[in-house]
């Protein structure tokens, strides 16, 4: 049996073929995996941005509850609290013109329930989502819990603790 030898005549380099790229299949494929990723990396950056703005109002809320308790510790009752007095003493950090604004640009309102024996703290501005999300948060023993309300203009209730014995928002 004979063997046989190719020889080429220049480079390698010369040597033609049908093939000169990826294919416009491989592309859409590239694009395609690109694409997942991207979509996956904008809802993780969503999500942690959600995480982070619930968690500065979960701060906020904790903060302010407890100011007011003290700036009001001297009274037995709560009887003409209003917000720009509590922006006056730095209750809140966000202020404009005497309006403090949630990390949402929604308006914080304090008001007096059950005839001055406690207070109130409700944020406007937030999605129904993210009121049960802080609904579902441990408070501890400031708050007994916040009331999300059906309609999207509604704001959230953050009711603090008086007693003990108090379960529910009045």
């Amino acid at each position: 049996m004979k063997k046989q030898i190719c020889y080429f005549k220049g480079s390698a380099n010369q040597i033609k073929t049908d093939e000169s790229g990826r294919t416009m299949l491989e592309m859409l494929g590239v694009l395609g995996i690109m694409g997942i990723i991207m979509y996956g990396a904008v809802a993780g950056i969503n999500y942690g941005m959600s995480t982070y703005k619930i968690n500065q109002i979960y701060n906020e809320v904790q903060e302010a509850v407890q100011s007011i308790q003290d700036i009001y510790s001297w009274q037995r009752r709560y009887s003409g609290i209003n917000a720009s007095t509590l922006c006056q003493n730095d209750v809140f950090v966000r202020c404009d013109d005497g309006t403090p604004k949630n990390v949402y640009e929604g308006n914080i309102t304090v008001s007096a329930i059950s005839g001055g024996a406690s207070f109130k703290v409700s944020y406007a501005g937030i999605d129904e989502d993210i009121c049960y999300r802080l609904k579902e948060m441990d408070w501890g023993t400031i708050l007994m819990g916040t009331e999300c309300s059906e309609t999207a203009d509604a704001p959230i209730d953050f009711c603090p603790k008086e007693r003990a014995d108090q379960t529910t928002c009045p």
